[in-house]
């Protein structure tokens, strides 16, 4: 599958592709797990939501005193 993948879009995005294809065993290790848990190891959903959360409760806080009142923010956020 990869190879079609290859053929198809190494003409547009070779740079894409080719670091891809150098770390495909890396990237394809999710499917050495049962399909029943393939979902919820690559899904991103869960990630991107937490991080628009963490960026809506910085953003108003347009500078603050220190790492550590950011790190505060970012713990009670999640």
């Amino acid at each position: 599958m990869f190879r079609q993948f290859e053929s198809k879009w190494f003409s547009k995005y070779p740079r894409e592709v080719q670091s891809w294809a150098n770390e495909l065993d890396v990237l394809l290790t999710f499917m050495d797990y049962p399909s029943s848990i393939r979902s919820v190891i690559y899904t991103t959903n869960a990630t991107e939501r937490t991080i628009k959360e963490i960026r809506k409760r910085l953003k108003p806080m347009n500078s603050l005193s220190s790492l550590e009142a950011a790190e505060k923010v970012v713990y009670l956020t999640i």
